[in-house]
């Protein structure tokens, strides 16, 4: 086994190749040695060895830094992905299609967390030395001062899951608005005239889903029931959308309502959940319908009907192509609208089914119990 100082050494080797000390400084000699629990000696015996091999060089100050032939040795580009550190499916999507692409293109990825708006960690990262940054939002407004920083690093910076191309920012998601509707109309081919629109994700005034579905459902003589009770950022929605579905349930709301649209599948497992301990079992008593993770989707049971959503490492390659000509110095106009697969199906699972006579939901409990 390798000597502690050896150990330690290849740490800051990966650290240093992985772009770990692009927006922050490389730890001190005390630093190393508090941070993995070793003696000043083992810390300043690791440092001495990479300074010896070219990872790190003293600067006049005295600090540590990644010397410059260790980062040049990263041929491809250098990409961050700043996304909030309360993990989610759809963000491990996108954290995997990075890692895909850019490993091809020989490159680094560093993911970074961040707690809250106004967390430094995003303007450290966006005044770094990368390449390229994507950047996905929380779901809150964002004041002016914090959209200027955004549009300073427009030529190197992409917005995921959010529409911020009226910001003149290229953003970047799976499907277009549009696409959603092809679920409800699926709901509707199936002769559903009554629906609900469940959502406990954090909103935006200016970007509400229950609004586009409101107004569908108005052109297509529809009755709408919306439940909407946002959580704040970093709280869980499911929770909060069991509460809801279950309060819905009880005092009636959805009587007559045979069909239910979940904004995402956390919240539409919560739905499921609520109306299986009412005795009714959906793709038969209820239709229920999503619009994100096909293949969590696949494998659930019943098998939910949402959007045949594609991995995102075309737009990915995109996305990078464009970093790069800005980078050379090749002025690209911004993108007017958000990058998308074109023209995403509806995957049909056993979810959905068409409505069922029996919509009473005080008599399908007395029959459960």
């Amino acid at each position: 086994m390798a000597a502690k100082y050896q150990q330690i050494a290849q740490l800051v080797r990966t650290q240093v190749r992985d772009g770990e000390f692009t927006h922050r400084p490389v730890p001190s000699e005390r630093q190393i040695a508090h941070s993995y629990g070793v003696s000043h000696m083992t810390a300043r015996k690791a440092t001495q060895e990479l300074l010896s091999d070219g990872t790190l060089e003293r600067l006049d100050n005295g600090r540590l830094a990644a010397a410059r032939k260790a980062i040049a040795k990263i041929k491809g580009p250098k990409i961050a992905l700043v996304s909030p550190s309360f993990d989610s499916e759809s963000s491990r999507k996108v954290h995997v299609a990075l890692e895909e692409v850019i490993e091809q293109r020989h490159g680094s990825l560093r993911p970074v967390g961040f707690t809250r708006l106004y967390d430094t960690i995003i303007s450290e990262v966006l005044e770094a030395d990368y390449d390229g940054i994507f950047l996905l939002p929380p779901r809150q407004t964002m004041p002016k001062v914090f959209l200027d920083m955004l549009k300073r690093h427009a030529s190197r910076l992409a917005i995921v899951f959010r529409d911020m191309t009226s910001e003149g920012l290229l953003s970047v998601g799976y499907r277009s608005p549009s696409d959603i509707q092809k679920v409800w109309e699926h709901l509707y081919d199936l002769g559903h005239r009554r629906m609900a629109y469940l959502n406990t994700e954090p909103d935006l005034q200016n970007d509400r889903l229950h609004d586009t579905f409101e107004n569908w459902c108005l052109a297509r003589s529809v009755t709408p029931v919306i439940l909407c009770d946002p959580v704040e950022s970093f709280q869980y929605s499911d929770l909060k959308a069991y509460e809801v579905m279950k309060q819905a349930l009880e005092q009636g709301k959805l009587e007559g309502v045979t069909a239910l649209f979940g904004n995402n599948l956390t919240v539409t497992r919560a739905a499921i959940r609520a109306y299986y301990e009412q005795g009714m079992m959906v793709g038969r008593d209820i239709a229920i319908c999503t619009q994100d993770l096909p293949r969590i989707c696949r494998l659930s049971t019943p098998s939910i009907t949402t959007l045949d959503l594609k991995p995102m490492n075309p737009l990915i390659e995109q996305i990078l192509d464009w970093f790069a000509l800005g980078k050379a110095g090749k002025k690209q106009p911004m993108p007017k609208q958000m990058l998308h697969h074109p023209d995403v199906p509806v995957l049909i699972g056993e979810s959905t089914c068409p409505p069922a006579t029996v919509t009473n939901y005080a008599h399908l409990s007395e029959m459960s119990n």
